[in-house]
């Protein structure tokens, strides 16, 4: 078999999956089928969403700017560029807690769910008071 049949054949196996309805679960060749269409599913909700986000960006500079004017455009720009720096506060809080989170849904333990819940949020909590700490201090 030459090399384009095989890529035709397993982009044929690989549209198999892409469809709305779920496949059945009961089976382990349809558990399977379900998890590769999950991840197809997945992956293209991420292509169409960082396809839009950078179409809103391309199309908000220009209207930005012509609105606003340089230099007010030039003070939006520095405040959402700092607001997009704090998104590195959350240290992997977010990742952690779904790894985590995930294990105790495995182990059907709602209870260790519920503190990983209330760490995270406390956690995320004190980061920000923190935060607003510092800012306060410089300003």
């Amino acid at each position: 078999m030459s090399a384009v049949a095989s890529l035709r054949q397993q982009a044929r196996q690989a549209l198999t999956v892409v469809r709305l309805q779920p496949f059945d679960t009961s089976t382990r060749d349809g558990r399977s089928l379900e998890r590769y269409r999950r991840a197809v599913l997945t992956t293209l909700a991420a292509a169409v969403n960082r396809f839009g986000a950078v179409g809103v960006a391309l199309l908000s500079v220009p209207l930005a700017l012509h609105y606003l004017g340089a230099e007010r455009y030039g003070l939006w720009l520095t405040i959402t560029t700092a607001t997009a720096w704090l998104g590195w506060l959350s240290l992997g809080l977010g990742p952690s807690l779904l790894n985590h989170l995930s294990a105790a849904t495995g182990r059907d333990d709602p209870e260790q769910g519920r503190r990983l819940v209330a760490t995270a949020w406390w956690l995320q909590t004190g980061i920000a008071a923190a935060v607003v700490g510092v800012v306060g201090a410089l300003y």
